[in-house]
């Protein structure tokens, strides 16, 4: 069911051959009508080559979009405020409401939130779960299992989503990377 936010629903029928899970994403510059789409990822992979392109987004513009996130609403609010709230709104509604909801477990939300804030550090990086582990247990005392717990529970809202480790078909007998990010 579109905007569903968990993978449970409490429903009296399974919908089986009625109901489909579909999982989505929050939309691309291209979905938001911010990119031509002139460069494909998928075609520079499978060895496509483009003259040179210029995006006609500012550096100002794709921090605005980096930081509004890619939610069909936020297209829709008018000013610059309304539309940066959406992701405020998801990050409080993230913390204070569906972590408890999601599986009935009672959940601190300040440890939520800062679990996520560890995320976002170290979303670029090859971080291991024990640094960020380490990151919010040296203000909250939390502890391993509890840990994993939260994440758990992030997991089943679609907030966090480990990206599969990347072997490029090298000649070398180690893989580059063999964990998950």
């Amino acid at each position: 069911m579109t905007w569903s936010s968990s993978q449970t629903v409490e429903t009296p029928h399974t919908g089986t051959t009625r109901i489909s899970t579909l999982k989505m994403y929050p939309m691309s510059l291209f979905e938001s009508g911010e990119s031509n789409g002139e460069v494909s990822l998928m075609d520079l992979f499978d060895g496509h080559s483009f003259e040179f392109v210029e995006s006609k987004l500012t550096i100002d513009d794709l921090i605005f979009a980096i930081c509004r996130g890619g939610w069909p609403r936020s297209l829709t609010n008018r000013t610059t405020e309304e539309k940066l709230e959406i992701a405020s709104d998801i990050f409080h509604q993230t913390c204070h409401r569906d972590i408890a909801t999601i599986d009935g477990v009672k959940r601190n939300p300040v440890w939520v939130e800062k679990i996520l804030r560890s995320y976002s550090r170290n979303i670029s990086t090859l971080a291991e779960t024990k640094t960020i582990l380490e990151d919010v247990a040296s203000t909250t005392g939390m502890t391993k299992p509890t840990y994993y717990d939260y994440v758990s529970a992030l997991e089943k809202l679609f907030i966090i989503e480990e990206v599969n480790a990347w072997c490029p078909p090298i000649r070398s007998r180690e893989a580059m990377r063999a964990s998950n990010k």
